[in-house]
């Protein structure tokens, strides 16, 4: 990774995303993901749906109540 830029690191596909994972605990998956593509849409439609398709599952719970696993997702998913 010494000496790359970020944008080689990434075709590679390596991204670090922060352990704060900077998602609204009050919002639900959907609404997250939402608000990141800006869409009015159904979930499912979106590019975090289908790099992670168990978002589909939770796409009604609130962020705040997912496990460590599924917030990660919802991180990547959203970036």
């Amino acid at each position: 990774m010494t000496g790359r830029k970020p944008f080689q690191l990434v075709r590679r596909g390596i991204c670090y995303v922060p352990d704060d994972r900077r998602i609204f605990s009050d919002l639900t998956v959907d609404d997250n993901l939402g608000i990141v593509y800006r869409r009015t849409r159904e979930l499912g439609s979106g590019e975090g749906v289908r790099l992670f398709p168990a978002l589909r599952e939770i796409a009604g719970r609130r962020a705040g109540v997912l496990s460590g696993g599924e917030k990660a997702m919802l991180a990547w998913g959203g970036r």
